[in-house]
């Protein structure tokens, strides 16, 4: 009904027109013929009472008319007003660095800990399952506006690419995230850095380490991210960058930390945002003594 009204708006309108022309003019005049003689039906009120009775009833439907207009507007303005604040407080960066630590190190405990923490397929959060091996990866993001840093993160999915320049050296992980906590991110005035623990197979952590592990190797990756402003905006967005030119680690002695270059500059798929309710935001909580050394 909805759909036929707007399709025929201008039938529609001439239509209400008529029927208020009708209700206006010809409804008193059949009042006015119809108390002039007293014979027939005889009633306790006049004509007059009737007439006022009809123009109190007209001028009730015309102040409900402008009360439905006045809500449409008010629907229409807190809409705008929304979009408003959306597009004032909504997150967005681009992924221009990773770095590998924590190689030589295994996570456990994964309800206490304050990062992200990501599986592989090959990995359950069953260990008595499945052996397990884990990296831990520090993304730096840079906003597109300086004013509009990340407060929190929810790492969804990853998909992460090791390039040796020996081919036979590649690795490709695929991990997703089971957990809707968020974690606090460090804001410092030009970038926004947050941590993920990637948890693998024993199998898989050793071609990844092997494959970044040459001053030539390639980081490519694609993350689904679900960002939050300290405004509450919730943005969903997949970064993608071709991370190169690493610099090596002593201290991990691999080649760990990737930067993007010049000539392939990072970019990000916005997929939508919202308001979120602040007292349903669930923030992951510190607890030390979540890393034990292998």
């Amino acid at each position: 009904m909805g759909d036929w009204i707007k399709k025929h708006r201008v039938i529609v309108a001439i239509l209400v027109a008529i029927l208020s022309l009708l209700a206006v003019i010809v409804v008193p005049l059949i009042i006015n013929e119809s108390y002039k003689s007293n014979e027939g039906y005889i009633t306790v009120w006049g004509g007059s009472d009737v007439l006022s009775y009809f123009g109190a009833v007209v001028g009730a439907g015309g102040t409900i008319i402008l009360g439905i207009v006045a809500w449409k507007q008010n629907a229409r303005l807190l809409k705008l007003e929304e979009n408003t604040f959306l597009a004032s407080n909504v997150g967005s960066a681009l992924l221009t660095e990773v770095t590998v630590t924590k190689i030589d190190s295994i996570s456990v405990n994964f309800e206490n800990h304050e990062e992200q923490i990501v599986f592989t397929n090959k990995a359950r959060k069953n260990t008595g399952l499945l052996v397990y091996d884990s990296v831990e990866i520090t993304c730096k993001l840079e906003p597109f506006a300086q004013e509009r840093h990340v407060a929190l993160v929810n790492v969804k999915k990853v998909f992460l690419v090791g390039k040796h320049r020996d081919k036979t050296k590649q690795s490709i992980l695929v991990a997703n995230n089971s957990d809707e906590g968020y974690t606090r991110v460090a804001i410092s005035k030009e970038f926004d850095r947050f941590k993920f623990t990637l948890i693998m197979s024993v199998e898989e952590r050793r071609k990844f380490v092997e494959s970044i592990n040459d001053m030539h190797s390639v980081i490519l990756m694609d993350v689904v991210l679900s960002l939050m402003t300290d405004k509450y905006v919730r943005t969903e967005l997949k970064c993608r960058a071709s991370l190169k030119n690493p610099d090596y680690d002593e201290k991990e002695g691999i080649y760990s930390h990737f930067k993007i270059a010049e000539t392939e500059p990072p970019m990000c798929f916005w997929q939508g945002a919202e308001v979120m309710d602040k007292k349903k935001v669930l923030i992951k909580s510190v607890t030390e003594g979540t890393q034990d050394d292998r």
